[in-house]
């Protein structure tokens, strides 16, 4: 077994989309990578709690292990391998913003205790967090945008002309996060079983790839935008074919409006193109085989295209450009009409 050099990383096991881990338990995992460029997988462990105490508590004792099995088996002494362990961590990720902003501090007294000096350790935040950051910023955006769009042509959004759905307005909500969150609610799997419709739709469609709603979790919100875009054509058919006839629910009544509403869904066309271009390839990198240590050069090339889509972001329009990463990571688009 090689001396750990390069990191011992702490998280959650692989997150889907909706940000749920597999078997919907707390577990920590670690891994380290040896000075020959292997990485080594050390299990998961089921925790209770994910707090910064007990991320210290099972990477001391996971430490400990490794330092006991290596000296054993190299008759070295003990206390010199934890030493060269503890040495050799660079890095230190959790997917949990709040445990990390502790762990950050007892971690680093941790190991100051240990050596009796400081060893620089670059906490990394779950890379997944940048997609909430786009979303929020997204959201932000596209509502400046509808103002502007509403006062210009003096006319409100899709469901907004009748006053009949006033009551359905969640704050501030833009008008896109609404359509998508309702046509979610009432067209996707677990969604509104009282005031859906998905028996109807997916006896209408086949194939549906409207996901359940879960507009705060990492890739969701534009992975959604994205679906209903997809589906736009069946959905204006489907309220045509006699679907609200049959269902007098308020819920599914305003939808029809919404999606019918073509400013309003050139809008969400215009937030599925960062799916196709941006987040998607982003979430794709998230869950590639690249490793941890090469995601900056990736991510180099992201900052390049930002920095030059500020003056001019005609690329997302161009068919030719196919992600933030240039021809890496390509989502394909679906049918935009």
């Amino acid at each position: 077994m090689q001396v750990v050099e390069n990191v011992l990383k702490s998280n959650h096991a692989k997150i889907h989309s909706d940000g749920t881990s597999l078997d919907q338990k707390k577990i920590v995992g670690h891994q380290i990578s040896t000075s020959l460029g292997d990485t080594f997988y050390l299990g998961y462990i089921p925790v209770a709690t994910e707090n910064a105490s007990t991320l210290l508590e099972i990477t001391s004792n996971i430490i400990q292990k490794l330092s006991e099995t290596y000296s054993l088996m190299s008759n070295v002494d003990l206390k010199k391998v934890t030493f060269d362990l503890l040495s050799k961590i660079t890095s230190v990720m959790t997917d949990r913003a709040a445990a990390m902003k502790c762990l950050d501090r007892i971690f680093a007294d941790f190991i100051r205790t240990e050596l009796g000096r400081d060893v620089h350790v670059h906490f990394l935040h779950c890379n997944a967090h940048f997609l909430l950051g786009m979303s929020s910023a997204c959201e932000k955006a596209i509502s400046k945008v509808e103002k502007e769009l509403e006062s210009e042509r003096q006319q409100k959004f899709g469901r907004d002309q009748n006053a009949k759905y006033d009551g359905f307005n969640e704050g501030s909500e833009s008008c896109v996060s609404r359509v998508i969150r309702t046509a979610c609610d009432i067209l996707g799997p677990r969604g509104d079983q009282k005031s859906g419709c998905r028996v109807q739709w997916t006896t209408f469609i086949a194939n549906s790839v409207i996901p359940y709603f879960k507009g705060n979790r990492f890739n969701c919100f534009f992975e959604e935008v994205a679906s209903l875009i997809f589906h736009l054509p069946t959905m204006v058919q489907f309220f045509s074919s006699g679907v609200l006839h049959e269902n007098p629910n308020r819920k599914i009544h305003s939808v029809s409006p919404d999606v019918q509403d073509k400013t309003l869904m050139c809008m969400v066309c215009a937030v599925a193109l960062f799916f196709i271009k941006i987040t998607g390839p982003y979430w794709k990198l998230i869950n590639s085989d690249v490793k941890y240590f090469n995601f900056h050069l990736y991510l180099k090339k992201m900052v390049t295209n930002f920095e030059k889509w500020i003056d001019d972001p005609s690329d997302l329009l161009s068919p030719n450009f196919f992600s933030v990463f240039d021809g890496d990571l390509v989502i394909k688009a679906p049918r935009f009409h």
